[in-house]
């Protein structure tokens, strides 16, 4: 029986020492950036970030519409091919599977969040900054759900 040398770095700690650089330098290489310029850190630190308060530039109308017509431009085409498309094996089959458990969870803490997210009662204030992750949780527990369901 073989036996592998202790100090042998393998796949997985290979992956862990270079996640754990790669973090290290996203964290840290914009803290040295403020450092050496002099700026306080304890702006970078606060959680969660506070975005400054900026003046924004005026509505342009024909900003706008350019850009609607750009969006339209590339959108158009892309809708046309869809609704002209047919599909070529026949109609789909009815999902065999009932839609899971986990995404009717991902449903309730969705809409739990959301109504968190974007009502302004006062003692939900201090927890309208955290409502992200939970959102994006409940998202993936639905993609997931219906994928499945969908694909069986």
């Amino acid at each position: 029986m073989e036996r592998s040398d202790p100090h042998e770095t393998g796949p997985l700690r290979g992956s862990l020492l270079r996640l754990l650089v790669t973090a290290a330098l996203v964290l840290l290489l914009p803290l040295a950036g403020a450092a050496v310029t002099g700026k306080p850190l304890a702006e970078y630190l606060r959680f969660p970030p506070k975005t400054p308060d900026v003046p924004h530039a005026p509505f342009s109308l024909p900003a706008f519409l350019g850009l609607a017509l750009l969006i339209l431009a590339a959108t158009i085409p892309l809708l046309l091919r869809l609704i002209s498309s047919r599909r070529k094996d026949g109609p789909r089959k009815k999902p065999s599977l009932p839609f899971p458990p986990w995404g009717w969870a991902g449903g309730i803490l969705g809409a739990v969040f959301w109504v968190l997210a974007w009502s302004r009662i006062p003692w939900m204030g201090r927890f309208q900054a955290h409502t992200f992750t939970p959102l994006w949780i409940a998202f993936i527990l639905l993609v997931n759900a219906f994928t499945l369901r969908g694909t069986g």
